[in-house]
């Protein structure tokens, strides 16, 4: 099987951003998607700048509640980021993923083209994948 495969719809729900996007701009992304990945994009130089899921964002506000809204939401991405193949077998894309140890992981097609992310639930246990083990 292959990761295309595998992601479910839920899985491939985001909402994709500018770096100069405001963070207080999220609490209605949020708000409305609790479940929705914040892809942060950078237009002007063609590439993912990071990615923010509503746990980090919960954080990041819990931490610094008083001036948060005012940053953009490039300050508080998660840039540990990588793209793989969405072809690639269950088994080749976790031993990717547990060799890179990303904090998101973005799919692309076999024409280099965004076509997804991997959810963060995933990523976090690896259940499903390879069968819950835990290295």
């Amino acid at each position: 099987m292959t990761i295309r495969g595998f992601v479910s719809p839920i899985e491939k729900e985001y909402t994709i951003v500018s770096p100069k996007t405001k963070m207080h701009k999220l609490a209605d992304i949020f708000a409305d998607n609790p479940e929705h990945a914040v892809l942060v994009f950078d237009s002007k130089r063609d590439k993912f700048h990071g990615i923010l899921y509503l746990y980090t964002f919960l954080k990041h506000y819990a931490s610094n509640p008083k001036n948060i809204h005012m940053h953009n939401v490039k300050k508080y991405a998660n840039t540990n980021i990588v793209s793989i193949n969405w072809n690639k077998t269950v088994p080749e894309a976790m031993a990717e993923i547990k060799k890179l140890q990303p904090q998101g992981v973005l799919l692309h097609n076999d024409e280099n083209e965004f076509v997804g992310f991997l959810a963060n639930n995933l990523l976090l246990n690896h259940v499903g994948l390879d069968g819950g083990s835990e290295e």
